[in-house]
């Protein structure tokens, strides 16, 4: 059986973009009736056929924002408080983000904690069934107090974040590996050429490693008197004065990427002046206390949470439910904002070393 023929393959027939293709294949006004010709002889040509359910799904995500209601979309969480979803900026804009565009689609996100009392997966299973609740979304999934398993058959389920769970669900995750390496470059173009990385193991071990791995591949190539080595361990240990400080006397990073508040704290408390002394990137930019307008990534959780919507409303559309075999994984791409922790002002050895 020979493989569909896409959208790409007529494009690059007939010499226009697959935007154009689509428009053309569906009669939508813009396109003139010439391109409109030569696509649909293309499409003909090679045997294109369009796969209805795809087609189906396309259309109900095109849907506006007034879409008639469909059914309520369970967002499970395990936070040891019943709103402790809402605290954390990151996941408060997963939700958003998911609540967003369920509403686009016709959707209600309705929270479920898994931590009252005398709940079990049976008995989640059972309350979003006795409910016609077609579809779920799991959020902090790496401290669940129960797996998911076959008790969400029927259900069209996607998780929010990285998993251990085996089978493995579809996901939604930021895609941290990305975000290191977009936050390496714009350092670079800044002018900085030591960058150090500070990092909790268990903020590293919840990303699956990737910020670590594209840091050290990052590091691997650069020349021997620009690598830093990582400083990892539990958040208690390396964000102590004595632990980070003794780190930066050895390396002398001009400037140090890390994913929580607290490193920053400690490099102020430890004399150094940000963006002076030392730059500072955070790997997932959310507010401080203190009102200081961090350099790094933006993570847009929001669209995290969106994706995931999707990945479940795209279940319920093609009825497919559960585990998968080959599960969907969905990685939104993180965005760098300049801030006030980072300056392009650098010493003339650094500019001749960039050359």
């Amino acid at each position: 059986m020979h493989a569909p023929v896409t959208l790409a393959q007529i494009a690059k027939e007939v010499g226009t973009t697959t935007a154009t293709v689509s428009m053309a294949l569906r009669g939508k006004p813009g396109i003139s009736s010439e391109t409109t010709l030569r696509v649909k002889e293309a499409a003909e040509r090679l045997g294109y056929r369009p796969d209805p359910r795809f087609s189906q799904l396309m259309q109900f995500l095109r849907t506006r924002k007034d879409a008639p209601f469909h059914a309520v979309i369970a967002y499970i969480h395990d936070f040891p408080n019943k709103d402790g979803y809402c605290w954390l900026h990151t996941h408060s804009e997963f939700f958003l983000g998911a609540r967003k565009r369920g509403a686009e689609l016709g959707f209600e996100i309705e929270p479920f904690w898994v931590r009252e009392p005398g709940m079990s997966a049976g008995r989640m299973r059972d309350i979003l069934r006795a409910r016609g609740i077609p579809g779920a979304i799991f959020t902090t999934p790496s401290a669940t107090t129960w797996p998911l398993t076959e008790e969400f058959e029927g259900l069209g389920v996607a998780v929010v974040g990285y998993t251990e769970w085996l089978p493995q669900y579809c996901r939604a995750c930021s895609n941290q590996h990305h975000s290191m390496l977009v936050a390496l470059a714009n350092l670079e173009r800044l002018g900085y050429r030591r960058i150090g990385l500070a990092l909790s193991s268990q903020d590293d071990a919840n990303a699956e490693h990737n910020w670590l791995s594209a840091y050290l591949g990052h590091h691997h190539a650069l020349p021997r008197e620009r690598r830093i080595a990582p400083l990892l361990g539990s958040a208690q240990k390396i964000f102590t004065r004595q632990v980070l400080g003794t780190w930066i006397e050895k390396y002398r990073p001009d400037c140090v990427i890390g994913h929580t508040n607290p490193l920053l704290d400690r490099i102020l408390e430890l004399g150094h002046r940000v963006p002076r002394d030392i730059g500072f990137a955070s790997l997932d930019l959310f507010p401080r206390d203190d009102g200081l307008a961090c350099s790094g990534v933006d993570q847009v959780s929001a669209a995290v949470g969106s994706a995931a919507l999707e990945l479940v409303v795209g279940q319920i559309a093609f009825r497919e439910s559960g585990c998968r075999e080959h599960p969907r994984l969905v990685l939104i791409e993180g965005v760098w904002r300049d801030g006030a922790t980072t300056s392009a002002k650098r010493s003339t050895p650094a500019k001749r070393s960039a050359r």
